[in-house]
């Protein structure tokens, strides 16, 4: 890259559409390539079946002690939400009018007891707080999860959240990017509630709190669980794991070093002469 004279030759491009890119670093969590990284069972059953309507609202301290108590007994809808944009906030608001809701994230905070998930990394002498698995700890402890995209109607912006939920066993509610481009990315159908595909907050809540009294529609929501997992899926974790072992962007020079020596590559790039080295897509 240090060769400005090859260098020079190259325009990158770079949009959040997985299905056109030749080079892609996925938001999808996988397993070894961050911190709260996901593997293939977590999109199993993370808890047992008969608990995912039941959701035990206390956990042990791992000593066999009594129960320590974690968030509220009677709320079944989380939220981990630091960016306290006013537009987010209003849909908080709207919906905690109808729902009550446990918050850990930085707004509108209600819970201050975090399960101590990284008690483990200081018994072996680290400082390290696992702040993935204090995450998943707090998730699966619930029926909901609002997820909030920091943008919305970014086509293909999808992060680590929904994945997270879905891996918890938790059922997301999602606002963010178009509900057609999200679907194309989970290994499931049926398995989240789309916030904008509602006329508005109003019936959203008015439905989510039928949820938590309707055990049955609540449990097709899970129904995807003992099915197996999209081919898209699954072909996106496997691309993951092949990659694992580069950091983002070495997976572009080590293309480019490649095309550099000649060697055919299923890529595309275009130079500025517009002449196509290859038109075959990575995907």
């Amino acid at each position: 890259m240090k060769d400005r004279d090859f260098a020079d030759k190259i325009d990158l491009f770079f949009h959040y559409d997985p299905f056109k890119s030749d080079i892609w670093l996925p938001w999808l969590p996988c397993r070894v390539r961050t911190v709260g990284g996901l593997d293939m069972e977590s999109f199993a059953y993370s808890i047992p079946e008969n608990e995912l309507w039941t959701r035990s609202m206390s956990r042990t301290d791992g000593n066999g002690d009594d129960d320590v108590f974690l968030g509220h007994q009677d709320h079944y809808l989380v939220t981990l939400v630091s960016n306290c944009d006013e537009k987010r906030m209003e849909t908080i608001r709207f919906l905690e009018s109808h729902i009550k809701m446990d918050h850990y994230g930085r707004c509108n905070r209600n819970v201050e007891n975090l399960p101590d998930s990284h008690k483990s990394q200081k018994e072996l002498g680290g400082t390290y707080v696992n702040v993935f698995a204090q995450k998943m700890d707090i998730l699966k402890k619930y029926r909901m999860t609002l997820v909030l995209e920091n943008v919305r109607n970014v086509s293909y912006y999808v992060t680590e959240k929904i994945f997270h939920a879905l891996a918890s066993g938790t059922l997301p509610i999602y606002s963010g990017a178009p509900p057609e481009h999200v679907e194309k990315l989970l290994p499931c159908n049926d398995c989240v509630i789309f916030a904008d595909r509602f006329a508005g907050l109003e019936e959203l809540a008015l439905y989510l709190k039928q949820l938590i009294s309707d055990r049955a529609e609540y449990m097709k929501y899970f129904h995807w669980k003992r099915r197996p997992l999209r081919t898209s899926f699954l072909e996106m974790m496997n691309y993951c794991e092949r990659n694992h072992h580069l950091q983002q962007g070495c997976i572009a020079c080590e293309a480019l070093l490649k095309l550099r020596k000649g060697s055919k590559m299923p890529l595309r790039f275009m130079f500025r002469d517009n002449a196509i080295i290859s038109t075959t897509s990575m995907l």
